[in-house]
């Protein structure tokens, strides 16, 4: 099963999230902040060969229409629209045994700026890890982010 990318805020970007492709790969939500920034648990992943910088998130609960939906906070700089990717599993560890579930399949980019992003397929299942990425080699990983211990965005 293919997931889908949504997208809560970006703060300071002069462009949007592609419209939805035709095969329902990327939905784009828009919202507002409610003051919700990276924290203490974040870290930066640079490489200064393709000019992408990224400082993920600690990975946070999104609760929508009383669904939670395993969700990242990140902030990216780079040149030009790179494409996120993510790796759902069904363990709490990041190990593919209990099958995995892609995010993003069509490498559709999103432009510098500050984001969250949600998994909307599996809500309220919280013995899920994941492992997201930014540029189109996934050379940006975050760590694995275990959802059983995770917060509420």
């Amino acid at each position: 099963m293919r997931l889908v990318l949504a997208v809560v805020l970006c703060v300071g970007c002069d462009a949007t999230v592609p419209p939805n492709n035709s095969d329902g790969s990327i939905d784009s939500h828009h919202g507002t902040t409610d003051g919700h920034g990276l924290d203490a648990t974040e870290h930066q992943v640079d490489s200064p060969n393709d000019g992408i910088s990224v400082t993920w998130g600690s990975g946070c609960w999104y609760t929508d229409s009383g669904h939670r939906y395993q969700a990242m906070s990140f902030q990216l700089t780079a040149a030009n629209p790179e494409p996120l990717e993510g790796t759902l599993y069904f363990t709490t560890n990041c190990d593919p045994s209990n099958g995995t579930d892609n995010l993003n399949d069509n490498g559709n980019t999103i432009p510098s700026g500050s984001w969250t992003f949600w998994f909307i397929h599996h809500p309220d299942n919280l013995t899920t890890s994941a492992i997201w990425s930014m540029g189109s080699l996934g050379d940006h990983p975050s760590v694995c982010i275990d959802y059983s211990a995770a917060p509420d965005c």
